[in-house]
């Protein structure tokens, strides 16, 4: 079981001056990531989770991003100009001095993050939120979320939880926000039983439930 998640997890990169434009990632999980004046131009990031460490200095221009999560990672310094951020979290990151000049943002959710001084970025276009730490779940929706927590196909890595059993409030409450409780629970009960993919990202668990709705 061990050597299948390894499998999609590149744990511990560290990408310092690599003298060459590098390519995007795609269907990964990235934990504990150290990239440091790096150029990521003109590449595409879809289905991935980068979880913890550092991506500063960092030029992703002209980049597209589709279905992302960024779990605490600081990105001081790092610059998205003329890039397109589709469906894209930033949970708890750094955005000091991030330069988001001319990039077009769709579905973009931050919380919790530092963005003081961040650049050149369309406050119209993002949502901003707080933890909601004090939101109550109730039994009903917390035995759904029992479920989700022990499929590895869905919380591999720790989507909606912030270990396998401790539930990520503030994600649970916008998805209660965009479809109601009731509904929520159906939606997630339908992916527990049906979903054959490995989720990477929170607009995974989004994409679904939009296709689930229709049923």
């Amino acid at each position: 079981m061990k050597s299948k998640r390894l499998k999609h997890i590149k744990k511990c990169i560290t990408l310092i001056k690599i003298g060459k434009v590098l390519q995007g990632y795609r269907y990964k999980y990235l934990y504990k990531v150290n990239i440091h004046k790096c150029v990521f131009k003109k590449t595409l990031f879809v289905h991935a989770r980068f979880r913890a460490g550092s991506i500063t200095h960092v030029n992703f221009n002209e980049s597209n991003f589709k279905n992302i999560d960024f779990v605490s990672v600081n990105f001081k310094k790092s610059t998205f100009k003329n890039s397109h951020l589709n469906n894209v979290l930033f949970f708890s990151c750094n955005l000091t001095k991030v330069n988001f000049q001319n990039s077009k943002l769709e579905n973009v959710i931050l919380i919790n993050c530092k963005i003081k001084d961040v650049k050149n970025l369309d406050m119209s276009k993002v949502k901003i939120i707080s933890s909601q730490k004090d939101y109550n779940i109730s039994d009903k929706l917390k035995n759904t979320m029992n479920k989700i927590s022990n499929n590895k196909k869905l919380e591999r890595f720790s989507i909606l939880f912030n270990t396998q059993h401790n539930i990520n409030i503030t994600l649970i409450n916008q998805l209660v926000i965009k479809y109601g409780e009731e509904e929520c629970i159906r939606m997630l009960e339908h992916i527990n039983i049906n979903q054959r993919n490995i989720i990477y990202s929170f607009f995974d668990y989004v994409e679904r439930f939009e296709k689930i709705k229709k049923i």
